[in-house]
């Protein structure tokens, strides 16, 4: 199964051009498995053709990989690290840049905006949410989501250390059941594609997300997406990774000192770029 998966990744990069080549193998095979399971096909062979020679079905597939998992202050730990030990070293800034990499529907963007506009940098701070779903991005810029939704985001941001009533930074529709975050909160907020794997560097941030992401990736796409957020990264600047991630690679680590260990939080020391 795993020559045949991974021939597959070949066939669609060289016809199409889409590079699924360096995600995780375990995670291309279950990815492979369910969409022959959609599909109704037995046969990964008659799958393969069938890919290969119908550009819906092969688009089908590859929404497996938009990876679209996300809550607002989700985890909690890491924005409330953010909230008290970064935010402080951040009111010093002329101006911060932020970017929620693979932010999907953007509610981690929306997290940190309401964060920095408590802590009274909202308004010298640009966040960027980027993510290779573009139907998830244009959710993003509407941050409009249900009632049964924001239960959760309430008390995950009390928890991540939340001062003011939470019901402050939305308006709610009764009719159709869904809240809509305050305009003010959107106004520094841009949502735009960005592909991890393929693209390079498109500024220079103080705050790097990037969590729950690479967990996808064997070791060499991640050690790629790293240095390419590393020399995204300013000097003295900040980088989130999810808790079961790591940046264990010759070549970045020596780039960072730790901030908080089971949390996986860093901060740059080295302003030298990886090549």
């Amino acid at each position: 199964m795993k020559d045949k998966v991974q021939n597959l990744l070949a066939s669609i990069h060289e016809y199409y051009g889409y590079d699924l080549t360096d995600y995780h193998i375990d995670f291309s095979i279950r990815a492979v498995k369910n969409e022959m399971s959609h599909q109704s096909i037995s046969d990964i062979d008659t799958f393969t053709e069938t890919l290969l020679k119908d550009e819906f079905k092969l688009n089908s597939f590859i929404r497996c990989y938009l990876i679209n998992v996300s809550d607002m202050f989700r985890d909690i730990e890491p924005f409330r690290i953010f909230r008290e030990q970064v935010v402080p070293d951040l009111k010093s800034y002329p101006r911060v840049r932020v970017w929620s990499c693979g932010c999907a529907s953007g509610k981690e963007a929306l997290s940190l905006a309401i964060i920095l506009e408590e802590e009274g940098l909202y308004d010298r701070t640009i966040i960027y949410g980027t993510d290779i779903n573009q139907k998830a991005l244009e959710a993003a810029k509407r941050a409009t989501y249900s009632i049964e939704d924001v239960i959760g985001f309430t008390q995950n941001y009390y928890l991540s250390g939340g001062k003011r009533d939470f019901r402050n930074f939305y308006t709610i529709n009764w009719e159709i059941k869904t809240v809509h975050f305050n305009q003010s909160l959107l106004k520094n907020l841009y949502f735009s594609v960005h592909n991890l794997v393929s693209d390079k560097v498109f500024n220079e941030f103080e705050v790097i997300f990037c969590r729950n992401v690479f967990i996808y990736f064997n070791d060499n796409l991640q050690k790629r997406s790293l240095r390419m957020l590393k020399n995204s990264l300013r000097y003295r600047g900040y980088l989130f990774l999810g808790h079961s991630e790591h940046m264990n690679f010759k070549g970045i680590s020596e780039h960072f000192r730790m901030i908080d260990s089971k949390h996986k939080t860093y901060q740059k020391i080295n302003d030298e770029v990886c090549i």
